[in-house]
């Protein structure tokens, strides 16, 4: 489809969907400029025959919610396909799918496909397009998206997620050829975890994309200069750290930062967030100022953010465990990243001393599967 009309029909589309606003109650899908970036770069990857998106978004810009709408559209316009809506919770995935009932009920009929059923599991339209319910949770089972093929996807919060077998299991059942398949990662960024090794993997990759949706680009996001907060916030002058970012999103985006918008950071920041680090993550102005460490309290978060991402770049060798009849058979084999168990960047020193300390899964609770081993 043409970049132009897939355009043109999605608009047409949303605007004549109708959704339930934190702010305005139930009214049109207007989309906002965040929304617009994002699917004008969907649209550019149509164009290079793209079907595989990674979304790094910050809060509350609505990114769920066109990609609700997209979903939705998806299915009508094509049948036969087989899609997943994935949440982090059982809440979210209640809460998505009351949005898709109140989408689909507000269409005029000359619009929507008829739904054959609609329930907690599952949307199965005439058309024989199905849309599955599904929730990563909060445990690690290894079997998201088992026995089901899919060609379409739409998963929510993945930095959420913490069961990274399950999301092995999940890419595995996506089809890689068929011609309307479509698939969506969208997450705000939580630290150096599975989501930020999808987005550099998208970056590098030539049938994916990575998209940055920054907090610059939704216009709720900024203070008329009539507002006492423009007032207070705006001095004039930007600080050394926001000149930085500044001077990065207009090196990288090719956008200007306003004073307006620049008095809703400062605000924002002093009056609601309070944590320079949190804001970062919440409402990041470049995508490398999403993936920060926080929580931090014994070194500085610029420290622990620059030492790893750095070691991301350091070499190492890869192997996996072949397990013998006995457990002193085990052996290691060396193998890519992609099959790797072990990963070791130094090797022993015969004449060096060492201490190993380590802390097992399980040892607090049945559910601390966090686990560590250090060795000095």
């Amino acid at each position: 489809m043409a970049i132009d009309k897939f355009l043109k029909k999605f608009i047409q589309f949303t605007r004549a969907v109708k959704i339930d606003s934190k702010e305005e109650g139930v009214i049109p899908l207007f989309l906002n400029g965040s929304q617009r970036r994002y699917i004008e770069h969907v649209a550019k990857g149509f164009e290079n025959n793209i079907r595989y998106f990674l979304v790094l978004k910050p809060r509350q810009v609505g990114m769920s919610t066109v990609c609700l709408a997209l979903d939705l559209l998806w299915i009508y316009l094509h049948e036969g396909m087989h899609g997943a809506v994935v949440s982090d919770t059982d809440t979210n995935r209640d809460y998505f799918r009351a949005n898709l009932v109140t989408m689909n009920e507000c269409l005029p009929r000359s619009m929507k496909v008829p739904q054959i059923i609609h329930n907690r599991n599952q949307m199965v339209l005439r058309n024989h397009s199905r849309l599955v319910y599904l929730t990563a949770g909060t445990r690690k089972t290894g079997g998201l998206g088992k026995g089901k093929g899919l060609n379409f996807l739409h998963a929510t919060e993945v930095s959420s997620w913490v069961d990274e077998e399950g999301i092995i299991s999940l890419i595995s059942t996506l089809a890689e050829t068929h011609p309307n398949r479509l698939y969506t990662w969208e997450s705000t960024a939580q630290g150096f975890n599975l989501f930020y090794d999808m987005w550099e993997e998208a970056k590098k990759a030539t049938t994916q994309m990575a998209i940055f949706i920054g907090w610059w680009s939704h216009e709720r996001y900024s203070v008329p200069k009539t507002d006492a907060r423009y007032r207070t916030y705006w001095d004039g002058r930007l600080a050394p750290k926001e000149r930085n970012w500044v001077r990065e999103v207009k090196r990288l985006y090719d956008y200007e930062i306003k004073p307006e918008q620049m008095a809703w950071w400062r605000w924002k920041l002093e009056e609601m967030i309070g944590d320079e680090n949190y804001m970062m993550q919440n409402y990041p102005p470049t995508e490398e100022y999403a993936f920060i460490l926080s929580g931090a309290r014994f070194f500085t978060v610029e420290k622990l953010t620059g030492a790893t991402r750095a070691s991301k770049g350091l070499q190492c060798d890869f192997f996996r465990y072949n397990f013998g009849h006995h457990f002193f058979d085990t052996e290691l084999v060396s193998t890519n990243v992609h099959n790797t168990e072990l990963r070791v960047w130094e090797y022993p020193d015969p004449e060096g001393v060492y201490v190993i300390g380590a802390d097992p899964a399980y040892g607090s609770s049945p559910r601390a599967d966090a686990f560590c081993v250090q060795v000095c």
